[in-house]
C-alpha cells in the first residue's frame, strides 16, 4: 500500500510540474481577427499593433468570404481586437521580412519588392511606423531579403542578394539605423541563401541560419555563430552545424532554438557552449517557424504529424508512430515534448510565421481554415 501511495504522490508531483506548461497554452480555436486574401510571410508587434507581409493584396473582416480593404503585401491590425488599421504604405510585390527599430517608431521591411509607397526601394525600406510614409534611409539590394534583425547600432540583413549599397555583401550584411543607412564593415559570407539571424543576448554574436553549407569560405552546414565586433569572423566555440536548411531561431537564456527542414521538419534546443541538441522534435513536414511564450516553444510549418520518438522513413519521410499535428504544434520549451496545442491548420504548405507576446500568438501563411474556422493567410491564439 506504501508503494502505491508513494507511486500516486510521484504521479501528482509529476502532474502539478506539468500543469504550469499546460496552463500557459493559449487557446486552439482563432480570436478574432481581419484576415488577408494570399499568404503571410512575417509578422512584428509594436505600438499596439500586429504589422505583417506576405504576397496577399486585400485584408478583409473576419467571416468575410471575399473583397476587403486593398493592402499590397503590407499591413496593420490592432493587437487587441484584430481589427484593421490605417497604415497603408503598399509594396509593389511580396514582403518576405518585418522588424521593428528599437524605439518603435519604424518598421523594417524586406522582399522581392522594388517599390514601396511610391518610391524605389530595392528589397528593403524603413518606413514611418504610424504614418505610412517612408523613411529617407537606404539600404539597396541586388537580391531578394528574407530576414531582418535590428539593435540600436545596426540593421543585420540577410537573403540571397550579393551587394547591399552597391558592394559586395554575400547573402549577409549590415547598415546603420540612421538616415544615412550607413555601411557596416561587417563582411562575413555565406555560399547559399539566409533565412534566418538571432542576436545573441550581449551583443557579441549573432547566429545565422540558411540552406548554405560555408560560411566565410568554411564549412559550416546551415548555421553558423559569426561575430558582430570586425569583419564579422566565425565564432569558433559553436559545431552545431544540422544536415537540413535552418529556417528560423529564437534564443532563450543559454539555449538557442533552432527549427528547419531537410526529409521531415525539426525543432533542437542547443546550448552554445556546448554546441549539442539537449533535444530534438521529428515532423512528417519542413518547420517553418518557431516562437517561445511562457515555457512553450510553438511551432509552425507545413507537417501533418509529429514523430513519437524521433523516428521516420522514407522519403518523403513519414512517422513510425504519428501523431497528428497539422501545421501547428508546441512543445515544453525545456524538454521538448509534445503539449496538447492542436489548432489544426489546412493547405499543403500552411504555416511561414510565427510570433508571440505576453498575451497572444500569432500565425501567418497559405492556410485558408484553422480549427474549421474561415481564416485565410493569418490567425491570433489568446
Amino acid at each position: 500500500m506504501r508503494r502505491v501511495l508513494m507511486t500516486m504522490a510521484v504521479a501528482a508531483g509529476v502532474l502539478a510540474a506539468a500543469a504550469p506548461a499546460q496552463a500557459a497554452l493559449v487557446g486552439e480555436a482563432p480570436a478574432n481577427s481581419w484576415q488577408t486574401d494570399g499568404k503571410v510571410n512575417a509578422i512584428v508587434v509594436a505600438n499596439g499593433k500586429i504589422y505583417i507581409g506576405g504576397s496577399f493584396t486585400h485584408v478583409r473582416a473576419p467571416g468575410a468570404p471575399s473583397g476587403g480593404a486593398v493592402r499590397n503585401h503590407l499591413a496593420a491590425l490592432d493587437a487587441h481586437t484584430g481589427a484593421l488599421k490605417p497604415w497603408n504604405p503598399g509594396a509593389n510585390d511580396i514582403v518576405n521580412a518585418l522588424a521593428v527599430k528599437p524605439n518603435g517608431k519604424t518598421i523594417y521591411a524586406g522582399g522581392h519588392f522594388t517599390r514601396v509607397h511610391g518610391a524605389t526601394r530595392l528589397h528593403v525600406a524603413a518606413i514611418n511606423a504610424s504614418s505610412s510614409t517612408l523613411r529617407p534611409w537606404k539600404a539597396n539590394t541586388n537580391g531578394k531579403v528574407d530576414v531582418i534583425v535590428t539593435n540600436r547600432k545596426r540593421v543585420y540583413l540577410g537573403g540571397t542578394f550579393t551587394t547591399l549599397k552597391g558592394h559586395t555583401r554575400n547573402r549577409l550584411g549590415a547598415v546603420s539605423p540612421g538616415s544615412s543607412a550607413k555601411l557596416i564593415g561587417w563582411t562575413p559570407h555565406a555560399s547559399s541563401e539566409v533565412y534566418t539571424l538571432q542576436i545573441s543576448a550581449t551583443g557579441k554574436r549573432i547566429y545565422v541560419g540558411g540552406a548554405f553549407d560555408h560560411m566565410n569560405g568554411k564549412a559550416a552546414n546551415h548555421l553558423s555563430a559569426i561575430k558582430t565586433a570586425g569583419s564579422g569572423a566565425i565564432a569558433k566555440k559553436f559545431h552545431f552545424h544540422p544536415n537540413y536548411p535552418v529556417f528560423s531561431l529564437a534564443l532563450a537564456g543559454k539555449t538557442l532554438y533552432v527549427g528547419g527542414a531537410g526529409n521531415g521538419g525539426h525543432v533542437a534546443a542547443v546550448t552554445f557552449r556546448t554546441s549539442h541538441a539537449r533535444w530534438d522534435v521529428l515532423t512528417d513536414g519542413d518547420v517553418r517557424a518557431i516562437t517561445l511564450r511562457k515555457g512553450i516553444v510553438y511551432v509552425g510549418g507545413h507537417f501533418n504529424n509529429y514523430c513519437q520518438g524521433h523516428t521516420g522513413t522514407g522519403t518523403p519521410l513519414s512517422c513510425t508512430t504519428p501523431t497528428g499535428r497539422r501545421k501547428f504544434l508546441a512543445v515544453n520549451q525545456a524538454t521538448g515534448h509534445l503539449t496538447s496545442w492542436n489548432p489544426i491548420g489546412n493547405s499543403v504548405q500552411g504555416v511561414f510565421a510565427i510570433r508571440s507576446n505576453k498575451t497572444q500568438v500569432m500565425a501567418g501563411g497559405s492556410f485558408t481554415k484553422v480549427h474549421n474556422v474561415n481564416q485565410q493567410g493569418f490567425v491570433r491564439f489568446t
